[in-house]
């Protein structure tokens, strides 16, 4: 599975299967640097179900079993929300809503 999206600055994003966003490269054709949205040493093999753009121009990415993640793509730091005190119920999450 793979999620894409178009920012409202034109750009393409891909979410893919190894827990990471993908930015595509216009002058290239191609998809460069990627971004990873779960901790160092996690499982990286997790789909990214669903990726969409906040109205703040955040990108947010529901990782399969690993919660939610948000990506500042100008600064390129990420957050990530996961099942915990203070952080979700659960890290099964099927939707986005804002």
């Amino acid at each position: 599975n793979y999620e894409l999206v178009q920012d409202r600055r034109g750009r393409f994003w891909l979410g893919t299967e190894l827990a990471e966003v993908a930015a595509f490269d216009a002058e290239r054709g191609r998809f460069g640097r990627r971004y990873p949205l779960v901790a160092e040493g996690g499982r990286r093999l997790s789909s990214v179900l669903v990726l969409r753009e906040l109205a703040d121009g955040t990108l947010a990415a529901v990782v399969r079993y690993r919660g939610v993640s948000f990506l500042d793509p100008e600064t390129g730091r990420v957050v990530r929300l996961e099942a915990g005190p203070g952080g979700l119920s659960s890290n099964r999450v099927n939707a986005l809503l804002e």
